[in-house]
């Protein structure tokens, strides 16, 4: 009985061994599996030029409303879906409240769109002034947009 033990037991330690040379071995062929970063091959194009025409807060006082031309600037490519963000500032020029809007219209190359009235919700009773700019949009033709 002794000798059966003492042959299984070798056996044990000799599998234990076997499986530590080959897991070290293992770890020496291993190849990195990193993914590889590639520069995008895609031309960036600019956001679209935004000009306030005029915005007011209703009768209420507190719901914004801006009318915009929204020019866009690149020769390349037709833009789609420009979205829109307003800083509402108070007097003393802290931003008090931002909201932003997608107009879901097209403008061709070198061409501008007028936005009337559109909605951008309750803003504060203290607002004074608004600043907005594009934020995003989609453009056609595999370009992306960008700064």
């Amino acid at each position: 009985m002794r000798t059966l033990l003492r042959i299984l037991a070798g056996f044990i330690f000799l599998g234990f061994i076997g499986v530590m040379m080959s897991s070290r071995d293992a770890a020496k062929n291993t190849v990195s599996t990193s993914p590889t970063i590639r520069p995008s091959t895609k031309p960036i194009i600019p956001l679209p030029k935004v000009e306030i025409a005029n915005w007011s807060t209703g009768i209420t006082g507190q719901i914004a409303s801006m009318s915009f031309k929204i020019t866009n600037v690149t020769d390349l490519s037709w833009i789609s879906d420009i979205r829109i963000e307003c800083a509402f500032k108070g007097k003393s020029g802290t931003t008090i409240n931002r909201h932003s809007e997608t107009v879901f219209d097209t403008i061709k190359p070198k061409q501008a769109l007028s936005v009337k009235n559109l909605n951008f919700g309750f803003v504060d009773q203290q607002v004074n002034s608004a600043s907005c700019g594009a934020i995003a949009a989609k453009a056609c033709c595999g370009y992306e947009i960008g700064f």
